[in-house]
């Protein structure tokens, strides 16, 4: 009734759940399934089907009133479970982790794969990019620019970084977003075009005919990276400098400093 009556009113077009997570519940009225063992020991509960029903339910009733489901959105930091996700259409990662570290730092390529970027709940990523206004934040909140583009993350709240808003223009621009215009390729992808090495990183490649875009976020310390490209492109230029990238047979050579990364326009 509450969710109907803000409606109905304009109050709010979608609905934000925030800190879903498994909490102990030792609430053993016999409302909730918390018992005691035959040790004495309390048994908790920790309210898995009850937030799923909640959440699921909350979908019907949006798809019941003809509403277009397209932001219900569950602050799930750490906590990507399935049977409560799968159920909403925004998930919202990172809070933890936060001050003045470099993203890199915060969490492993394998975590923003396995948990944040949430495809496996067919589910759009937002992550919150904390950092304190504090002299010297730009810096962290570049290095959150390399990490969040390069996963294809949307950046929420704390004021993203400047090169981050910037490169998605660039990117969106491009077509960015258009599957039928833009082929967006992901670095953990088995059958990903661009060879990389020299240092561990991770990279998005945005292709369209014969013109693509190309970010590589080092996750190492100074590094040259040696990129070896698909097709065959005449010019590389930084997409946020304007300066010319040597390119030859196809083969980049791309100095980056430690949590950097670089964005090139290539036709």
């Amino acid at each position: 009734s509450c969710y109907k009556h803000m409606f109905d009113i304009g109050n709010c077009d979608n609905i934000y759940w925030d800190d879903i997570f498994l909490a102990s519940n030792y609430d053993h009225s016999g409302s909730e399934p918390a018992y005691y063992l035959e040790d004495g020991k309390m048994q908790p509960s920790v309210g898995l089907f009850n937030m799923r029903e909640l959440i699921r339910r909350t979908a019907v009733y949006m798809t019941e009133r003809g509403r277009t489901q397209l932001n219900n959105m569950i602050h799930m930091t750490n906590t990507a479970i399935a049977p409560i996700c799968a159920f909403a259409q925004q998930n919202l990662d990172w809070e933890d982790n936060n001050g003045t570290n470099p993203f890199q730092q915060r969490y492993t390529r394998e975590y923003i794969r396995a948990v944040s970027i949430a495809r496996q709940f067919g589910n759009q990523p937002a992550a919150l990019g904390l950092v304190p206004s504090v002299p010297g934040n730009e810096w962290c909140l570049r290095t959150g620019t390399g990490v969040s583009v390069t996963h294809e993350i949307q950046w929420c709240k704390m004021g993203a970084s400047k090169s981050y808003v910037k490169v998605l223009e660039m990117m969106y621009g491009f077509g960015y977003g258009n599957d039928d215009v833009v082929k967006v390729h992901n670095y953990w992808d088995r059958d990903y075009p661009v060879a990389i090495s020299g240092g561990e990183s991770s990279s998005i490649f945005l292709e369209k005919g014969t013109e693509a875009q190309f970010m590589l976020c080092s996750y190492d310390d100074d590094r040259s990276f040696t990129v070896k490209l698909p097709g065959k492109f005449s010019s590389a230029v930084n997409g946020e400098t304007g300066e010319v990238v040597a390119l030859q047979d196809n083969t980049m050579n791309l100095p980056i400093a430690k949590h950097d990364f670089i964005f090139v326009i290539l036709k």
